[in-house]
């Protein structure tokens, strides 16, 4: 993939969780509410976005796992 095709994947991914995220937290108390967006790199390189959006869910997996392990 080129770097404009990372970046155009990345932001339509992004924009999708977000959406997903607001439709998740409908209801929920402040406390229980999940922010997405402080989640994401805070930097404006694509192959870290990219690679970090490849990760996210694996990521999220694991520490589900771990949670539920304790």
């Amino acid at each position: 993939m080129t770097l404009e095709e990372k970046k155009v994947a990345y932001w339509k991914w992004v924009n999708d969780m977000v959406f997903i995220n607001m439709m998740a937290n409908m209801g929920l108390s402040k406390k229980h509410r999940s922010d997405f967006q402080a989640e994401l790199p805070d930097t404006d390189d694509v192959e870290t976005q990219y690679q970090f959006m490849l990760n996210y869910n694996t990521n999220k997996a694991k520490e589900l796992n771990r949670l539920r392990s304790l």
